[in-house]
């Protein structure tokens, strides 16, 4: 007589099985702590990144380099970190206590005393602890006479740190503009005065168009009155019209007076003017469904076949 055989063995056979490998796998794979790392030159230690992964020189404490970058990890648990100090220029110190971690310097001198060695000092023989550099020229503010490189040595610019050709100064302080947090000099701040190039401490504004009252006739500060602006509302203070239409360069989309009927025959077209529509993604929802609907298929199928036999 043959036996008929039962339901969940060919079940398991045909999923169950397969299913539960995959999660022993993965339950093997997760009792392992700390993470595996590439070991680019054989050096028997972890690399910090993975090979051919070498970027520019690493902050002080982590990051990653070439040829050693501040502290390797080399194990990671749930409860600790192990660190071993490494030495990026290899120049005998480790990163930790060397005066320029990132350049090459065995004798560690450092002439002016302030913690940067020579070999990395960016105002060598004037002390600058920080070693702030706001223009990034390689040259510290202490010893750079054009702190923010805008061409105006920092005695006679208004604003040191901040590029500003211009020097504009609304209210005269000796603090430019483009650095002055109240340019007006009205004791509001510019962020929230409603006229931040003109005094007016009582905010006025009749129409409420979020302009002041009393420079209502500038809306888009540039120092331009509205009557006179070529671009009310685009801040244009130097008023260039290439295609001198009377329109000026930063709110004209038509530099060479063919804008116009391109417009036109993007309307025409349905593009709704300068901006022409973009579909959007029609088919997120369908593609993320469809897997799913073809396991679901598969195991209507198997159970089916099973049944039959």
């Amino acid at each position: 007589m043959k036996t008929q055989r039962s339901f969940f063995s060919r079940w398991e056979r045909w999923v169950a099985i397969p299913f539960f490998c995959c999660a022993l796998v993965l339950s093997f794979a997760t009792l392992a702590h700390g993470e595996l790392y590439d070991d680019c030159d054989g050096d028997g230690l972890p690399d910090e990144c993975p090979c051919g992964g070498c970027g520019a020189p690493p902050v002080p404490g982590g990051g990653c380099g070439c040829g050693g970058a501040g502290p390797v990890l080399l194990f990671q648990d749930m409860d600790d970190v192990i660190y071993v100090e490494d030495d990026y220029d290899q120049d005998g110190p480790g990163d930790v206590r060397d005066n320029c971690p990132y350049d090459y310097n065995p004798d560690q001198m450092d002439s002016d005393g302030d913690g940067a060695g020579d070999a990395c000092d960016n105002c060598l023989g004037l002390a600058n602890q920080d070693q702030e550099d706001t223009d990034l020229d390689g040259l510290g503010n202490a010893c750079d006479q054009d702190d923010d490189d805008d061409m105006i040595m920092d005695a006679q610019d208004v604003c040191p740190s901040v590029p500003d050709p211009p020097q504009y100064d609304n209210d005269g302080d000796g603090l430019g503009d483009a650095c002055d947090p109240d340019d007006d000099n009205d004791g509001i701040l510019d962020l929230a005065d409603n006229c931040p190039l003109v005094p007016n401490p009582d905010q006025g504004d009749d129409d409420l168009d979020r302009y002041g009252d009393a420079c209502d006739n500038d809306s888009d500060q540039d120092h331009v009155p509205d009557s006179a602006d070529n671009c009310p509302y685009v801040p244009n203070p130097d008023q260039w019209d290439e295609d001198e239409d009377g329109i000026g360069d930063a709110c004209d989309y038509d530099q060479d007076a063919a804008a116009p009927a391109r417009a036109a025959a993007a309307a025409d077209e349905g593009g709704g003017g300068m901006c022409a529509a973009v579909p959007g993604n029609q088919g997120g929802a369908a593609a993320f469904a469809f897997p799913l609907l073809l396991v679901f298929s598969w195991v209507l199928v198997l159970k089916s076949r099973v049944r039959r036999r």
